[in-house]
């Protein structure tokens, strides 16, 4: 059955026709390359670091001998510190949650936020721009193919192969676009109040939830200069500019945690 294409062929109808006379249909397989990403440690990227031995905290996961896959936080020093990372993320959500309660906080990050819409902006307008750039060149690259092959014949699944790869990265380009324009119709239509940044800070498990992977990791670099895992606490180091309702050296410290995991001798958590 053939519908109506509701977008810009890549190439030229008349020529794809032509060729597509010289070739037989071929089934695709469909295949999806993409891995499944079983666990994004927010935390990483320089967040987390050792109180230990100061060094940074890094994920890393592992499979138990009753083959469970497990998530932690691990020293890059290797002096044996490390933390699940399902808990340590869910610490220092519920701990968030109380800068709801402090006003100076939520000023703070109210001006935070706003700063940090109005910068991304730029950003995305740029990204979308490099985006669209790259369209003409995909269609010209399938014209000439085609072309090229029309006139002296090669293999037909190299042709086709290529033809696809071409529409994939179409495809790609114009969702990336799309998503894009998303982003920026959000960041324009945005601007962060106290009322909003409290409720969000208030509601923060079920926003946290919605959120992207680097949207998780966004909020995260937004609230917190760093997390300091020790041996029996959890410090958060609140992000400059924001006062800690601790006091003024902007740490609040989360207590005592009993639920540091057993490892055997490969580093993996026991079952």
């Amino acid at each position: 059955m053939l519908v109506d294409a509701v977008w810009p062929g890549i190439i030229d109808t008349e020529l794809f026709e032509r060729v597509q006379t010289l070739m037989s249909a071929n089934a695709r397989t469909g295949h999806n390359a993409a891995t499944k990403v079983s666990h994004v440690y927010v935390l990483s990227g320089g967040l987390t670091r050792c109180g230990r031995c100061g060094g940074t905290m890094q994920g890393r996961s592992g499979t138990g001998r009753q083959g469970k896959d497990y998530f932690y936080y691990v020293c890059r020093n290797r002096c044996g510190m490390r933390l699940p990372a399902d808990r340590l993320e869910g610490v220092v959500l519920d701990r968030l949650r109380t800068l709801a309660a402090d006003p100076a906080t939520v000023e703070a990050l109210t001006a935070e936020t706003n700063r940090r819409l109005s910068r991304e902006l730029p950003k995305l307008r740029k990204q979308r721009e490099a985006l669209v750039k790259q369209l003409p060149k995909v269609a010209a690259d399938a014209d000439r193919m085609l072309t090229e092959w029309s006139a002296v014949p090669v293999g037909r699944e190299f042709v086709e192969d290529r033809i696809e790869a071409l529409a994939t990265r179409r495809d790609d380009l114009n969702s990336g676009i799309a998503d894009l324009d998303r982003q920026i119709t959000e960041i324009e239509a945005a601007t962060a109040t106290s009322a909003t940044v409290c409720e969000a800070l208030r509601r923060v498990d079920e926003v946290y939830e919605h959120l992207r992977p680097h949207e998780r990791k966004e909020l995260f670099k937004l609230l917190l200069r760093s997390v300091e895992v020790g041996e029996r606490q959890i410090t958060l180091e609140i992000y400059a500019g924001v006062p800690s309702p601790d006091g003024p050296g902007g740490e609040r410290r989360i207590g005592r945690l009993g639920w540091l995991p057993d490892v055997d001798s490969n580093h993996e958590p026991n079952d």
